[in-house]
């Protein structure tokens, strides 16, 4: 049986829906295993990038432009363990989506950031 999910973001949830578990294959892409230890290892390493180099922070809105893999997966909990509002772009999305999104996210960031 899961746990309540309420009032936890999607890092918190997975922490805490792991944390039984011993350090097993978490995630496999293309015939490569990742261990769980791992995986946590790159979230921490990510959001602390995010933190200090990007400036990133709880409220923030930071949209996550790759194909569906490993790296993406771990990006999104990196920011979602900050607190910041991801958006997955999917990558074979044609030009005039991109740049409507683009504007649509600088106004969202941008709002953030006066708000």
């Amino acid at each position: 049986m899961l746990p309540a999910c309420e009032n936890l973001n999607c890092f918190e949830y997975l922490k805490k829906c792991t944390s039984i578990y011993p350090d097993v294959d978490m995630m496999q892409h293309f015939g490569v295993r990742y261990k769980k230890s791992k995986i946590f290892e790159d979230i921490e390493a990510l959001s602390g990038f995010f933190q200090k180099k990007l400036g990133l922070r709880r409220g923030d809105v930071f949209t996550v432009f790759m194909p569906t893999t490993i790296q993406s997966i771990v990006t999104t909990y990196a920011l979602s363990q900050i607190g910041v509002i991801v958006n997955m772009a999917r990558s074979f999305c044609v030009k005039p989506c991109l740049t409507s999104m683009q504007k649509a996210l600088w106004f969202l960031t941008y709002f953030q950031r006066i708000t």
